[in-house]
C-alpha cells in the first residue's frame, strides 16, 4: 500500500514541491528510489523520469577509481536499517556526471538519512534522504586553507630573508622609535646585546651616540611625511668592540603603514660601508698615485678586452697618439695611427705575446696632423681559466726624444768623420807636394804649403773638438763663435786649398762687395769646402768651377758654379734629406755618404745662412 500511496501522483506531485532530496526503498544492495524533488533533479543533473524505479547507485555510480562516495552512502543505508535512526552525512566526496563536462567531476556533499519505520515499527521500510552540495563552501574553505598555508610559506620566507638579509634591518614604532624587529646583522652591528635584551628599547637607548649623527630629524622626516630617505656613507661614531671610532654606513629608511594608510613606524636598511669605502679610499690614493707618475712620465696605460675588442685607456694614451686627453678612442683607432710600415711590427708582436705571455715592441706613429713620432709598447697577456687569452694590459711610452737624440748622436759620428776627410785629404795632398810627389811643387814656396797645412790640422783640431763634445749633441744644441771678419778673404783662402786638389780643369773665385759680417769661422769654412768639394767630386776630368759671393737685398749670397752630371728635378724636394743618395747612373760612378747638399745644409744651418738649388740634369750645377 505504501508503495501504491508514493508512487500515486498526489505524493508525487507534493514531493517534488519538497526540500527532501529522495526516497528510496530500503532494500540492499539496489535502494531503487520511489520519489524525488525537483530541487535534487536540478541538484543532480539527471532528469525524474530517469530515476525513478532505478537503483540509487545504478544512477549514481561514484568514480571507479576513488568510489569513496558511494561507499560511505552506502554505509549510511544501512547504518539506518540497522539503527532505525537518522544517520548523517556532513561532508563526503561523490562524483556525478556533468553533461556540460561530459564527464564525473567531483563534489563535496552534506546529507541527512532518515527512515521511515513498519506499522509495527520494528523494520525500515523506506529512507528519506536530504541532501545539500557544498561544494563551493568546500572549495573556498580550501582556498582559504591553502591562502594561509601560502600565507604562513610567505611570512617564513620574508622572516628568513630579514633575519639572513646581507643588510642590517630594523623595524621601529613610530613612538620614541621603539626597536619591534630587528635581523642578526644589525645585533652584530650594533653589538650591544641579543634581541631579548634589545626588542622594546628605544634605538636612541641602544645606540646613544646616533643623536649626534643627526638621524633623529631623518627618521621624524620619514614619519612625519611619509617619504622614504637614502644617504650612502653616514658617518656614525660609537663604541662596537670596546673602541670609539667612525664607522659609516648605506642608510634606506621607508615609512610602515597599516591598513588605513597611517604611518606607525619605519623600517631600515642599513649597510655597512667602512671596510669597503676604506679600501676604495685606498684604491683612489693609489690610482691617483699612478695617474700623477703617469702625467710625470708621460706614460700611457691601456686595458683591453680582446674578447669583445674593447678598450679602456688613460688620457697619456690618447695625447700620445695624437688624440686630445679626453677623447674615448677605440682599439682600431689606436692600431690604424701606428705607422702603416711598421704595423706588420706590431702584428708580429701580437702574435708573439698571444704564445708567450709578453707584449712588447717599439714602432712609428703617423699622427693626424701627418707628424711622425716613436713609441714603446709594454705588456702582459691575461688568460681566463681555460688558458684562452681574454685581456692585454700595460703600457705606452713616448720614445721620440730618445730617438731623435740617438739619430743625432749618429748623425754627429757621420757628419763628423765625412768632415775629417776633407781637411786630411788636403792635408796629405799638401804633404805630397811638399814632399815633391809632383812636378809643380816647385812653383809654390814651402812656407805658403805650411801655412795651409797647419790651417787643416787646425781645422781637424776643431772638428775632433766638436766630435768629442757630445753633450752639445744630446741637447740639440751647437755653439757658433761668431765673430766680425771678411766672408770674402775666408772663402779666397778655401779656394786657394781646394785649387791644390784640383789636378786639370779651373776653379775661379769672383767676390762681390761685401762688408764684413759676424759668423763663426771653422764652420763656414767647413759648408764651403764641402759646397766646392762636391763640386770637383761630381765635375770630372777637368772641372769648371766658379765660385761667387754677392750682396742682394740685405743677403750675402755665396755660389758654386760647376759643369757636373747635375741633379733630376725628381730628386730636389729629398736633397737635404739626411745622407741621401741620389740613385742614377752617373751617381753611382762616385763614393760617399749620400747628397752632395747635406753636410753644407747641415753648416749652413750653424751659420744661419739658406741653400738656394737650381739644378738642371746635365747642366750647369749650382
Amino acid at each position: 500500500e505504501r508503495d501504491q500511496f508514493f508512487s500515486g501522483r498526489e505524493f508525487q506531485r507534493f514531493f517534488a514541491q519538497s526540500a527532501q532530496s529522495v526516497i528510496v526503498r530500503a532494500n540492499p544492495p539496489e535502494f531503487t528510489i520511489i520519489a524525488v524533488s525537483d530541487a535534487y533533479v536540478k541538484l543532480s543533473n539527471v532528469p525524474r523520469e530517469v530515476m525513478l524505479g532505478r537503483n540509487l547507485f545504478d544512477i549514481f555510480p561514484d568514480n571507479d577509481t576513488d568510489p569513496s562516495g558511494k561507499l560511505s552512502a552506502s554505509k549510511a543505508f544501512h547504518e539506518v536499517i540497522a539503527t532505525r535512526k537518522a544517520v548523517s552525512l556532513p561532508v563526503y566526496r561523490y562524483d556525478i556526471f556533468v553533461p556540460a563536462e561530459g564527464k564525473l567531476m567531483p563534489f563535496y556533499w552534506s546529507n541527512i538519512n532518515e527512515p521511515l519505520l513498519s506499522d509495527d515499527g520494528t523494520t525500515v521500510d523506506y529512507i528519506v534522504n536530504t541532501t545539500t552540495n557544498i561544494t563551493e563552501q568546500i572549495q573556498l574553505e580550501e582556498a582559504e586553507k591553502n591562502a594561509r598555508r601560502s600565507v604562513e610559506h610567505v611570512q617564513q620566507r620574508i622572516n628568513n630573508i630579514f633575519m639572513n638579509a646581507p643588510v642590517g634591518m630594523v623595524m621601529l614604532s613610530r613612538d620614541n622609535y621603539i626597536i619591534e624587529y630587528a635581523n642578526q646583522l644589525m645585533y652584530r652591528m650594533w653589538n650591544k646585546g641579543t634581541s631579548e635584551q634589545i626588542i622594546g628599547q628605544s634605538i636612541f637607548s641602544v645606540i646613544r651616540e646616533l643623536e649626534a649623527s643627526g638621524l633623529r630629524a631623518a627618521y621624524d622626516r620619514v614619519v612625519n611625511e611619509a617619504e622614504p630617505f637614502y644617504q650612502v656613507e653616514v658617518p656614525v661614531t660609537y663604541d662596537r668592540d670596546g673602541e670609539v671610532k667612525p664607522y659609516f654606513f648605506n642608510i634606506h629608511m621607508e615609512p610602515v603603514h597599516n591598513l588605513d594608510g597611517e604611518v606607525t613606524g619605519l623600517m631600515i636598511l642599513t649597510h655597512d660601508v667602512t671596510e669597503s669605502l676604506a679600501s676604495r679610499r685606498e684604491i683612489e690614493a693609489s690610482e691617483e698615485r699612478l695617474r700623477m707618475a703617469s702625467e710625470a712620465t708621460g706614460l700611457g696605460t691601456y686595458d683591453v678586452d680582446l674578447l669583445r675588442h674593447e678598450i679602456v685607456h688613460s688620457p697619456e694614451l690618447a695625447t700620445i697618439f695624437g688624440r686630445p686627453a679626453d677623447q674615448k678612442v677605440s682599439w682600431d683607432e689606436f692600431i690604424n695611427v701606428i705607422h702603416p710600415e711598421d704595423r706588420g711590427i706590431r702584428e708580429m708582436a701580437f702574435q708573439r705575446a698571444l704564445a708567450t705571455g709578453i707584449y712588447f715592441y717599439e714602432a712609428r706613429l703617423l699622427l693626424p696632423d701627418n707628424t711622425v713620432r716613436w713609441m714603446r709598447a709594454k705588456g702582459k697577456i691575461i688568460y681566463d681559466e681555460t688558458n684562452r687569452p681574454v685581456r692585454i694590459i700595460g703600457t705606452v711610452i713616448d720614445t721620440t726624444d730618445d730617438k731623435q737624440e740617438e739619430m743625432r748622436k749618429n748623425d754627429f759620428l757621420a757628419i763628423a768623420s765625412h768632415e775629417l776627410k776633407t781637411p786630411l785629404t788636403s792635408l796629405k795632398l799638401l804633404l805630397e807636394i811638399m814632399g815633391g810627389s809632383f812636378t809643380a811643387a816647385g812653383a809654390i814656396p814651402p812656407g805658403v804649403l805650411l801655412q795651409k797645412a797647419n790651417r787643416q790640422v787646425n781645422r781637424m783640431t776643431s772638428l775632433i773638438h766638436d766630435f768629442l763634445n757630445l753633450s752639445r749633441i744630446e741637447s740639440g744644441k751647437v755653439d757658433l763663435d761668431k765673430r766680425m771678419a771678411d766672408l770674402n778673404q775666408l772663402i779666397s783662402h778655401t779656394v786657394d786649398e781646394q785649387r791644390i786638389l784640383l789636378g786639370a780643369g779651373s776653379l775661379e773665385f769672383f767676390p762681390g762687395q761685401i762688408p764684413e759680417l759676424s759668423f763663426d769661422r771653422d764652420k763656414l769654412v767647413q759648408v764651403v769646402e764641402n759646397m766646392v768639394t762636391n763640386a770637383i767630386k761630381y765635375s770630372g776630368r777637368e772641372p769648371q768651377i766658379t765660385v761667387r759671393s754677392i750682396l742682394s737685398d740685405n743677403e750675402v749670397v755665396v755660389s758654386v758654379e760647376d759643369r757636373g752630371i747635375g741633379i733630376d728635378a725628381s730628386h730636389l724636394p729629398r736633397i737635404f734629406q739626411r745622407f741621401y743618395r741620389v740613385e742614377q747612373q752617373q751617381a753611382k760612378l762616385f763614393s760617399g755618404f749620400g747628397s752632395r747638399a747635406t753636410a753644407s745644409d747641415k753648416r749652413f744651418a750653424f751659420v744661419e745662412a739658406k741653400v738656394l738649388l737650381n739644378e738642371i740634369i746635365n747642366e750647369d750645377d749650382v
